[in-house]
């Protein structure tokens, strides 16, 4: 080896300089996916509070078209509903959906199977979502390619409770008492029976679910004469 090649070798050696640089190089790789592990966090985090609103929101949507989700068409509506406010709060992430799916868990009274007391309308669906630097595959910290993110098992819920509510109403029948309310139905069945049997089911339903209700029966066929007492002047003033 010549002393020209020796002597650069021991100037390689000895010198100090960009050793700063050599370390950052070999650092920064570890460096990125470290920002990238807390940024990537709190972007999934937001997500998926992002997504417990959509499913809500959702659930609640379906809950307002008073469906019990029986069929399927009722179901894929309510997917549908789903869906699209899922696309409005988490726009441009892709939906599994094989997990995308809305239940209607009915409660009926346990007295009377035909009468149902409440359904709870369940929302459920995950999404996938990417991170800025894919650190499992490149053998660093991080979050894997496709990241799944799920709400809370408690989000997505919407209860809608059934009820009997008694509303004090005045009902008013006007009925014509000419010589029509004789008359028979194609069954042989008088018009005066049948308006019989109507006051008399709504009156009986008023006092069994003790309302207040009133019922009144005006007859538009007869006539009231009314005598003044007195002679009225009218006056038009402009």
């Amino acid at each position: 080896m010549s002393e020209l090649k020796r002597s650069r070798i021991k100037f390689f050696c000895h010198n100090r300089r960009a050793g700063v640089s050599i370390m950052f190089a070999i650092v920064l790789p570890l460096l990125l996916a470290t920002f990238s592990l807390g940024i990537d966090g709190s972007r999934f985090l937001i997500k998926r509070a992002r997504l417990a609103d959509a499913l809500s929101q959702g659930s609640f949507a379906v809950a307002s078209t008073n469906t019990n989700l029986t069929t399927s068409q009722e179901k894929t509506e309510g997917k549908e509903l789903v869906r699209n406010y899922i696309n409005y709060y988490l726009p441009g992430d892709l939906i599994d959906e094989s997990t995308l799916n809305v239940q209607a868990v009915i409660e009926k009274d346990p007295s009377d199977a035909t009468k149902i007391n409440s359904i709870a309308y369940v929302a459920t669906a995950k999404i996938i979502a990417h991170p800025i630097i894919d650190g499992v595959s490149n053998a660093l910290p991080g979050f894997s390619k496709d990241v799944s993110i799920i709400a809370d098992e408690n989000n997505g819920i919407v209860r809608r409770t059934m009820g009997d509510v008694n509303i004090e109403s005045d009902i008013v029948f006007a009925v014509d008492f000419s010589g029509s309310i004789l008359d028979k139905t194609e069954d042989g069945k008088p018009y005066l029976v049948i308006l019989r049997e109507v006051v008399s089911d709504l009156a009986t339903q008023i006092v069994d679910e003790a309302s207040n209700s009133k019922i009144a029966i005006v007859p538009f066929d007869t006539v009231y004469r009314l005598k003044l007492k007195k002679k009225m002047k009218l006056v038009v003033t402009e």
